[in-house]
């Protein structure tokens, strides 16, 4: 049966970073290619060309594909795309197309070489083709000679035209030709008989042609280039009857010498090949005459140019390159010390791979010279033993006692570096032995391969997904109790541990403190019966959240979530809502759980930079030790309920359908009115639940009756979404929890700092975007003027409104609450004709916006470069004893009471 698959054109691009990127081709859209289980290569590839129409003549399609969802896992970079370029790689796709039938073809252009086949025949030239090169090389030069008068006793020789490759197949310059004959009258003279010399200048339309003198240089010709002579192949490094000296030219001269001429060499000089006569010599490195080599580097490829200095005359004539273009080249760039020393002597890097084992190479210790040798080993398929290891050397032998592969290392004075002095990595070793590579793989060993694949926050593969992956990438069948240790000894280097994290706290908040000015960090202890230390509580707010409170409404949304790592705790957080309705972290907290104690504890805490006033609001659960706390850390603040857990109650404790609806409509209605109307609907569907939101309080579940300005922040929604992008965290360490935070709020504050900069309108813009949603329904309301600032307003469904624009009330209620114009009030504004943006509220602008956010949170500097107080040091702190019971911890949330999950069909068109 025949398939479709989908052929997308483009290229590959290798980052810097080792990752593999597709970029697709602008303008030039993805092509459907059919095949079937019996397409072979050659069909695929003609499907292809015919899809895109292609001329084959200037263009070939070159095809690839990508492994679905597997990357390397044990190296830096990613897996590289698959080359479709046989039979046996298109059964590797077709096959992988039957398990991911969503696997795509990618093509590539790549433009056909039309003159390749030109350049390359410097070897293939017969008697005809040198008779004819060496024919033009000599009109072309006698053409180009202008002599000067020979009064002055010397020649002006111009330079000599090159020959097009395309044309040509080889420049072939006879340079006894050049420097040991001129041009006289008809035919050539040697250049020492000049008396009879008749100059020939470049108008040469009046002078009859020189006869050829052929039976001269076919003995020439003969003499210098044999039968069986291949200046290709002797270029090439072929064994030939030539003269090769170990420190003969350098690389792009190719210095030839045939026994049988006489002396005269043969050079291959930038792709031309030059004749010597016996009178003229090439200077040898280091020789006195030498003219000198000079050294260019051009798109990676490295060129030799060389300058003969012919002897014997006053007037050298240079082949190749002249004193005026040798003094414009330029000195070739010198590096050193660009990428710094750290502060560790080895040189071992397991996340680069660099395993390579040489003389003279330096580790830390012994254990990482061991990590690099298994590594070392199970890349090349054998298995080792260290057979001496003591305070001085270390001594690797094969495991075969047969095998020659060894490798000795000595310790470097005073110190536990290790060098290595002697190397023979040559196997002799049978499959028998080689075949126990796989010992190599230790979990320690596969976890520093892994480290980095969970640091900075990033989930990692999970232990069942290992086994498969180091198959792939090793060749090493691993168990999964193998995988699983692997895995946890990798998350445990690169996050930290559990029980060394709370030892490394104070250090960890000194650095914060210090690269973040105005952070504020607690952290409080208690001690045992033994006398240690013991975690209790930790409160941290960063400096730059703190700068931003002042610009922020007073109302603060209060919540907190389990931690679910080795040791029981919880993560609580108190944040706000910017002017553009994003999430302002403004302070976290780790306690041990959510009592009265610890509550009253982190609000005592957030006192010192949010200040109990009438005007601020706390919104939370209806959870006893918050209220309580709030109650006595905040006793002017007001304390609202969270209407989404009023909602989920109503719906648990009420067996009742729709109820949970109406309760929710009237804790969201702006005028006492419509909460009259739903109160009263509730009431008729059940009392019971009329009597248990009295008990609760109007003001503290209802928008109507709240005596402060509570906005648009009816639950703690915000809390949830916080809580929801530190879903990560709360498996790490404490350390790394609360560096995943910083990690978060810095690229929060940055991506907040742009979006500001480039707002043009006055407003936020989601602001600006409720402004014209409420400017749509205006349009349907009628405006009657009362005075010059009050007005009344007509809905379409015949409602009337009061909107005073001077004190910026509506009846609604919506203009009074949100601080923004509703649509009654932008119907009076365009009778009054006043300026929209003078009746919002100051927070929603760009300007406070923009200042909220304008200081940077920066990264935590090394403990080495900053100095630490041995106040900080000599803390020995340990974790608290709230330690989890045994099993694996739960990773999903457990859902509140009433709590329903919803399921949404997406319908793909």
């Amino acid at each position: 049966m025949d398939e479709t698959v989908l052929a997308i054109s483009g290229e590959w691009i290798c980052l810097a970073s080792g990752k593999w990127e597709f970029r697709v081709a602008p303008n030039r859209e993805a092509k459907c290619v059919s095949f079937t289980d019996g397409t072979v290569y050659e069909e695929l590839l003609a499907e292809v060309v015919r899809a895109y129409g292609l001329n084959t003549n200037e263009y070939r399609p070159s095809l690839s594909f990508w492994y679905f969802g597997e990357t390397q896992v044990l190296t830096q970079g990613h897996m590289p795309p698959v080359s479709i370029g046989c039979e046996v790689s298109l059964r590797k796709f077709k096959s992988k197309r039957r398990e991911c039938n969503g696997l795509n073809m990618f093509v590539s252009f790549v433009k056909v070489d039309r003159t390749a086949n030109d350049r390359d025949v410097v070897g293939s030239l017969d008697d005809d083709e040198l008779l004819a090169c060496c024919k033009e090389v000599e009109d072309l030069y006698r053409k180009s000679v202008v002599h000067k008068n020979l009064e002055n006793g010397g020649l002006h020789r111009q330079p000599l035209p090159a020959v097009d490759p395309v044309v040509q197949k080889a420049n072939i310059v006879d340079k006894e030709m050049v420097t040991r004959f001129v041009d006289k009258g008809k035919g050539l003279v040697h250049e020492d008989d000049r008396s009879n010399f008749e100059p020939i200048y470049e108008d040469e339309d009046d002078v009859e042609e020189p006869t050829y003198d052929f039976d001269r240089w076919s003995s020439l010709i003969n003499k210098e280039y044999p039968m069986d002579w291949d200046p290709y192949a002797r270029g090439c490094g072929q064994v030939s009857n030539i003269d090769n000296r170990e420190d003969g030219p350098d690389d792009g001269v190719v210095n030839m010498m045939d026994h049988s001429s006489d002396g005269q060499q043969l050079m291959l000089l930038g792709g031309n090949i030059v004749a010597e006569g016996g009178g003229v010599n090439v200077n040898a490195p280091g020789s006195s005459s030498a003219v000198g080599v000079a050294l260019t580097e051009e798109n990676g490829n490295r060129e030799t140019l060389e300058m003969v200095n012919f002897h014997g005359h006053d007037d050298d004539h240079t082949m190749g390159i002249d004193e005026c273009e040798m003094l414009l080249l330029d000195d070739q760039p010198f590096r050193d010390n660009i990428r710094g020393v750290g502060n560790e002597v080895g040189d071992m890097d397991l996340k680069k791979a660099a395993d390579a084992i040489y003389v003279g190479r330096v580790f830390k210790n012994k254990v990482e010279l061991r990590d690099t040798l298994r590594v070392f080993a199970m890349k090349r398929l054998f298995h080792f033993k260290v057979k001496r290891s003591d305070k001085t050397r270390m001594i690797a032998n094969c495991v075969d006692p047969k095998c020659k592969w060894r490798v000795f290392a000595k310790n470097h004075k005073n110190s536990e570096n290790l060098e290595i002095r002697k190397v023979n990595l040559k196997h002799t070793c049978d499959v028998s032995y080689r075949s126990r590579f796989g010992r190599n793989a230790s979990a320690r060993i596969l976890a520093k391969l892994m480290q980095s694949k969970f640091s900075n926050g990033k989930k990692g593969p999970r232990a069942c997904e290992l086994p498969e992956m180091i198959l792939a990438e090793l060749n090493v069948t691993i168990s999964y109790m193998k995988a699983w240790n692997a895995k946890e000894m990798a998350v445990c280097q690169a996050r930290g541990s559990e029980v060394g994290s709370y030892k490394y706290l104070n250090t960890y908040l000194h650095l914060l403190k210090t690269s973040n000015p105005g952070t504020i960090t607690e952290v409080l202890t208690s001690v045992d019966k033994k006398g240690n230390k013991l975690f209790k509580y930790l409160f941290f707010a960063l400096g730059a959240s703190i700068a931003g409170i002042k610009y922020l409404r007073k109302v603060v949304v209060i919540d907190g979530t389990q931690l679910k790592g080795r040791f029981k705790g919880c993560l609580v957080a108190a944040s706000g809502q910017d002017g553009n309705m994003q999430i302002y972290p403004i302070a976290f907290g780790v306690v041990d759980n959510e009592n009265e104690d610890s509550w009253v504890w982190f609000f005592t805490k957030l006192k010192d930079i949010v200040p109990d006033e009438e005007e601020l609001v706390f919104v939370s659960d209806r959870h006893a030790a918050i209220i309580s706390g709030l109650k006595t850390v905040y006793p002017l603040a007001h304390h609202a309920a969270c209407s989404v857990h009023l909602y989920r109650n109503v719906k648990h404790n009420f067996k009742c359908p729709g109820l949970a609806a109406m309760v929710s409509n009237a804790a969201r209605s702006f005028t006492v009115g419509d909460l009259d109307y739903w109160l009263a609907e509730i009431d008729r569907r059940k009392p019971k639940c009329t009597e248990y939101l009295m008990d609760i309080g109007l003001s503290f579940w209802t928008l109507a009756h709240c005596p402060q300005k509570r906005y648009n922040l009816m639950s703690s929604n915000i809390s949830e979404s916080l809580n929801a992008a530190l879903v990560k965290a709360v498996d790490y360490p404490i350390v790394s929890t609360v560096e995943f935070i910083r990690t978060m709020l810095m690229r929060w504050f940055y991506l907040r700092r742009k979006l500001a900069a480039k707002t043009e309108s006055r407003c936020t813009p989601e602001v600006e975007d409720i402004l014209i949603e409420h400017l749509g329904d205006s349009v349907e309301c009628a405006v009657l003027a009362c005075s010059d600032w009050i007005y009344q307003v007509n809905d379409g469904m015949g409602i009337v409104y009061e909107v005073d624009l001077q004190s910026k009330t509506c009846s609604c209620k919506v203009f009074d609450t949100l601080m923004i114009p509703c649509c009654h009030a932008l119907a009076a504004v365009g009778v009054r004709n006043i300026d929209i943006y003078s009746l919002i509220g100051e927070c929603y602008f760009v300007g406070p916006w923009m200042k909220m956010y304008e200081m940077v949170i920066r990264p935590i500097p090394k403990e080495g470069e900053v100095e630490i107080p041995e106040e900080v040091k000599v803390v020995e702190m340990k974790p608290p004893k709230t330690r989890r019971g045994g099993g694996r911890p739960k990773k999903k949330r457990i859902p509140s009471r009433g709590e329903t999950k919803v399921s949404v069909d997406i319908c793909l068109q």
